[in-house]
């Protein structure tokens, strides 16, 4: 994140612009970086900040779709202030463009956590990396509960 903006002022300013921009606007899609069970994940910048997040795209229009399950997904990011402090992605807003819903988040630049372990196979100076990780998973699911 850009020095100057904290997540809770990054926050307000998109909340801001949405009651006046279309997400196409407050967001510029850069690169797909994830494909997931209910969307594709994009590397993003917030145009007027400059700032990197991650978008999450899913076409309402596929049949696979599950959209309670969407619903969910979003009302948990929703609710889960204060969660960057404990290892949380932090959610920056949700919006429906057309058939589909775009969802804001923090970009993780390391990526998934599934990726990080599979870098930590076979050496002992990353099997120390690979219990770090797992530190910070358990500290995320401390916060959870």
């Amino acid at each position: 994140m850009p020095q100057g903006y904290s997540t809770e002022q990054l926050q307000a300013l998109i909340a801001q612009q949405s009651n006046s921009l279309p997400v196409t606007q407050i967001f510029k899609k850069l690169e797909r970086v994830g494909k997931g069970a209910y969307g594709s994940v994009y590397k993003a910048l917030h145009t007027a900040t400059g700032t990197v997040v991650a978008l999450k795209i899913v076409d309402l229009d596929q049949p696979d779709d599950d959209i309670d399950d969407i619903q969910r997904e979003v009302a948990l990011l929703s609710d889960l202030h204060g969660g960057e402090k404990n290892n949380i992605t932090s959610y920056y807003g949700c919006w429906l463009d057309g058939p589909r819903v775009w969802i804001a988040m923090d970009f993780a630049q390391g990526g998934s956590i599934r990726t990080l372990m599979k870098a930590t196979k076979g050496n002992v100076i990353e099997e120390r990396y690979a219990v770090l990780i797992i530190r910070e998973v358990l500290v995320a699911l401390s916060f959870l509960h």
